[in-house]
């Protein structure tokens, strides 16, 4: 799993709760503190829950209504439109440019997604590498590697000890929430 949420979840949360997502990165974050005045509701009715379906039911009806408080909050145009170009690219390598220059840009979209732009389409293009060797197990980790613009089998190795901590041939998809 990676070190960082993933990138759709990032976009998510800013959107769902309106708090930025850097807020949310490698740390843990007290449920009691963003939500005091529904935390102890919630997790009063989920304790007896004995698998994750009643657990849905309960918190699905809560995360409906946040959803609809916070429908106006969306990233800005141009955090919008590159994360867009970078998801929608199989292999990102140079980023597209938007409409804002590069610092401004770099500062919103860590405030809206919780990472820069560049970490963002990393993340990408590894995500996309993990699903594309999961399709075709048989292929090498060094052809997908040049498919997906790594530039060696070093790059593609300091790639996987950044998001996953293994190497691509200790690598096994069932251990990773992919």
């Amino acid at each position: 799993m990676f070190r960082s949420l993933s990138n759709l979840n990032l976009l998510s949360l800013y959107r769902l709760l309106g708090i930025p997502a850097n807020l949310f990165c490698n740390q843990a974050i007290d449920g009691q503190l963003l939500f005091a005045s529904i935390f102890k509701e919630i997790t009063e009715r989920l304790m007896p829950c004995s698998n994750i379906n009643e657990c849905i039911e309960i918190v699905e009806p809560y995360l409906l209504q946040m959803a609809l408080k916070h429908a106006k909050i969306y990233p800005s145009k141009a955090v919008n439109q590159m994360t867009s170009l970078i998801f929608n690219n199989r292999a990102p390598v140079f980023l597209p440019k938007v409409s804002l220059s590069d610092r401004q840009l770099e500062r919103n979209f860590a405030k809206e997604i919780g990472t820069t732009p560049k970490l963002y389409s990393n993340m990408v293009r590894f995500e996309n590498l993990l699903h594309y060797k999961i399709n075709f197990p048989d292929k090498s980790w060094t052809e997908i590697a040049y498919e997906f613009n790594y530039y060696d089998q070093m790059h593609l190795i300091k790639s996987f000890k950044k998001f996953l901590d293994v190497t691509p041939s200790d690598f096994r998809a069932g251990n990773f929430a992919i």
